[in-house]
C-alpha cells in the first residue's frame, strides 16, 4: 500500500507540475501575443551592437550609449550618431552612460572624460563654474558612471574620485564637491539615489555605503 500510495502522490505532483507548466506557457504566449516587438541593429543604423546605456530625454528621443560606436539619438525612424570624426564629435567612441540634467543638457560619460551636449542649441558646451575641475572631469580618463539625484545634482566617478555638482538657477555649477577613495578605482561602478533624498548608494570593497553631501564637502 505504501508503494501504491507513493506512486499516487508522485503522479499527483507530476500532474500539478504539468498544469503549472501549461499555465505558464499560456501566460507567456498571451503576453507575447499582445505586445509588438521590434529589433534594432546595425542594419537599421545602430553604430554598434554593444549597448551600455539607454535613456529618453524630455522631448521623447531615445539615446543609446554604445561601446565603440559613440552616442546616438533615435527618433523612431533613423539614428543621428555622435562620435569621433562626426559633425557632433566626441572625445571617445566608448560611451558608458548618459543623463539629462534640469537644464536640457546631456552629460555624457565616456572613456575620454565627461562631455556636455546642449539639447536646445544642439552643440557641445562647457558648464560655467567647472573650470577648476575641467581637467579631471572633462579631459581626464574613464568616466565610469554618471547619475542625477533627486535634487538635480550630477554625480560622476572619474578614476578613484566621486564628484557631486550642484547648480544654480541659471545652470552654472554652484559648487563642486569630491570624495576620493582608492576602493573606487574600479572600471565599472554604479551608484543611484534610490531613496530620492539627494544621497547615493554605492558599493566599494564588498560593502554598500550611502554617500551624502555635507557642508564640509
Amino acid at each position: 500500500m505504501k508503494t501504491i500510495g507513493g506512486k499516487i502522490i508522485s503522479l499527483f505532483l507530476s500532474l500539478l507540475l504539468l498544469c503549472a507548466h501549461s499555465v505558464n506557457c499560456v501566460a507567456q504566449g498571451s503576453f507575447a501575443g499582445s505586445h509588438l516587438s521590434k529589433f534594432i541593429g546595425i542594419s537599421d543604423g545602430l553604430p554598434s551592437n554593444f549597448v551600455d546605456d539607454i535613456m529618453f530625454d524630455d522631448a521623447g528621443f531615445m539615446w543609446v550609449a554604445t561601446s565603440g560606436g559613440g552616442l546616438c539619438r533615435y527618433d523612431g525612424y533613423e539614428f543621428i550618431v555622435m562620435a569621433t570624426g562626426m559633425e557632433y564629435e566626441l572625445k571617445s567612441n566608448f560611451v558608458r552612460n548618459v543623463v539629462e540634467d534640469g537644464f536640457h543638457r546631456l552629460w555624457i560619460g565616456t572613456e575620454g572624460g565627461i562631455e556636455v551636449f546642449d539639447l536646445m542649441n544642439s552643440c557641445m558646451v562647457s558648464v560655467p563654474g567647472t573650470e577648476d575641475t575641467a581637467f579631471e572631469l572633462f579631459n581626464g580618463g574613464l568616466c565610469a558612471y554618471l547619475t542625477l539625484d533627486s535634487n538635480g545634482c550630477i554625480w560622476a566617478k572619474t578614476g578613484s574620485t566621486l564628484v557631486r555638482i550642484e547648480f544654480d538657477d541659471a545652470g552654472s555649477a554652484l559648487r563642486v564637491d569630491s570624495l576620493a577613495d582608492p576602493r573606487m578605482e574600479q572600471p565599472a561602478m554604479v551608484f543611484k539615489d534610490v531613496e530620492k533624498n539627494g544621497t547615493v548608494w554605492i558599493g566599494m570593497g564588498g560593502i554598500i555605503y550611502r554617500v551624502r553631501w555635507a557642508d564640509d564637502g
